[in-house]
């Protein structure tokens, strides 16, 4: 399995791994990171040629860059190589079996997600962060650590809610908005708005 990006999300990643008992392959890919191994074991490949050859042996991958257009872009890139991509799911969490995870999203530990959940491709759920019933997010949003989702809500595409954020019940977040840490948001917010 690839790994894309080597910096602090990407190294999270390999810990949910390694706590989940993971034991195939894990390598990583990052075009700007000067380190070519992690942990003493884990190689860090660089250009698409090695991309390619590895990619022949084992198709996985995740991206684990925490800008929601990167990560949708080293997605694509990645899929056009022929890649496949996966979710990585950290078995701490607490998943209510109604609720719906699309494919390439990251769920840190201690995450809990209640009943009728749905949550789009390419997300990200941070550690200690709390999805209530029937919240709905888009694509590549990003659930910093410790914010709080109170349900129902829907947060749309590439939307960053910060740590420690509380979004309360019946709020619909647009578009590429940011929410900054520890903000409790108690009105609509439209598409690129910063709150």
């Amino acid at each position: 399995m690839i790994i894309i990006g080597a910096g602090g999300m990407g190294q999270e990643i390999l810990g949910i791994l390694l706590d989940n008992d993971y034991k195939g392959e894990i390598i990583f890919f990052d075009e700007n990171q000067n380190v070519d191994i992690i942990l003493d074991k884990y190689l860090v490949i660089h250009n698409e040629k090695e991309i390619i050859k590895y990619l022949n042996n084992d198709n996985r991958f995740v991206v684990g860059i925490g800008h929601p257009r990167l990560r949708e872009k080293f997605y694509k890139k990645f899929l056009k190589l022929g890649g496949k991509p996966i979710s990585v799911i950290s078995k701490d969490s607490k998943i209510f079996p109604n609720s719906k995870i699309s494919e390439m999203c990251i769920i840190h530990p201690y995450v809990g997600i209640s009943w009728g959940v749905e949550i789009g491709f390419g997300c990200v759920l941070h550690i200690n962060c709390t999805i209530g019933h029937k919240v709905k997010l888009g694509k590549f949003v990003n659930i910093g650590p410790g914010a709080n989702i109170i349900g129902p809500a829907t947060i749309n595409d590439y939307s960053y809610i910060g740590a420690n954020s509380v979004i309360l019940n019946n709020i619909n977040i647009g578009k590429n908005v940011i929410i900054n840490a520890g903000k409790i948001v108690d009105i609509n917010l439209k598409d690129y708005e910063t709150f």
